[in-house]
């Protein structure tokens, strides 16, 4: 069950996972706030967040993005960071669930409030870049698989001669008119 209660924009969401816990998502609005939920749940996932230049980059620049952060019984149990692309696109920037949480909806309530975000703004896409199926990457085959589960297809691939990094875009219509077969 989802409740969500609209002011301007999405302000917070109630949603029912696991055995009847409700997920509180928070739409954070202190920049300094952001950042530290960052700093917080990025050490917990080494795997995908290993790269300690690229994690002070996501830190600090979260305080301009738009976040919402999920918790559980006061505990932050994960946060989605968004960035805007010339008002069409709104691109998950950053992504992050506590790893003893993972594949239990925390993921899925997170991008249902991006998701119902970006409509509520008047996006028309939501984009997100990660790890293509070029690399042998266990934990972001995962990630890839948790958005094509949630509807994103692949748009594009970059990095094409990095066998290191080879990125992919995927895109999720926010319109029936625009969908992707």
């Amino acid at each position: 069950m989802i409740t969500i209660n609209q002011g301007r924009g999405v302000n917070r969401a109630l949603f029912t996972w696991g055995l009847a816990m409700e997920l509180d998502v928070v739409h954070v609005q202190d920049e300094a706030l952001k950042s530290a939920y960052c700093r917080e749940i990025i050490p917990l996932l080494p795997d995908w967040f290993g790269m300690p230049d690229a994690n002070k980059n996501y830190i600090s620049g979260m305080a301009t993005r738009e976040v919402f952060a999920g918790f559980y019984d006061g505990k932050l149990m994960g946060f989605i960071g968004l960035k805007d692309h010339m008002r069409r696109s709104l691109e998950v920037w950053w992504m992050g669930v506590v790893p003893q949480h993972h594949r239990q909806g925390i993921g899925k309530a997170l991008m249902d409030t991006a998701r119902e975000y970006a409509l509520c703004q008047g996006y028309e896409f939501m984009i997100v870049n990660t790890l293509s199926a070029r690399s042998d990457d266990v934990y972001y085959a995962r990630t890839r698989a948790f958005y094509q589960e949630y509807g994103f297809k692949a748009l594009l691939e970059e990095n094409e001669n990095d066998p290191v990094n080879p990125m992919i875009w995927m895109i999720l219509p926010l319109n029936d008119r625009e969908m992707i077969q």
